[in-house]
């Protein structure tokens, strides 16, 4: 079941249902090229840390979970491409370990 948002924004229920990521390094020599945006926050320029909460939008952008919060509840969309978040609730929010390749 996917979750409208009103006037642009996702509601409480559709934000609780985004991934949430924890985010590690790579092995050493494990390590491809790596992009920039793939390596830091685009909304603090912060790089990302060994154990940060990151949430994954389905465009496959990842951000601090403290920073995206306040921008998808009134925005909707991804700060980085833009793209519109839809939301399905039909499951229970996940918790993944991420590892960067």
């Amino acid at each position: 079941m996917s979750k409208a948002s009103r006037a642009g924004r996702l509601i409480e229920e559709a934000v609780d249902c985004l991934c949430v990521e924890i985010f590690s390094f790579p092995d050493k020599g494990d390590e491809p090229t790596m992009t920039k945006s793939s390596m830091e926050c685009s909304i603090c320029l912060e790089s990302f840390c060994e154990g940060d909460e990151l949430i994954c939008l389905p465009c496959g952008h990842r951000f601090h979970l403290c920073c995206l919060d306040p921008w998808i509840r009134t925005c909707g969309d991804c700060p980085y491409c833009r793209r519109r978040v839809v939301v399905t609730t039909d499951g229970v929010k996940e918790r993944h370990n991420f590892e960067m390749f």
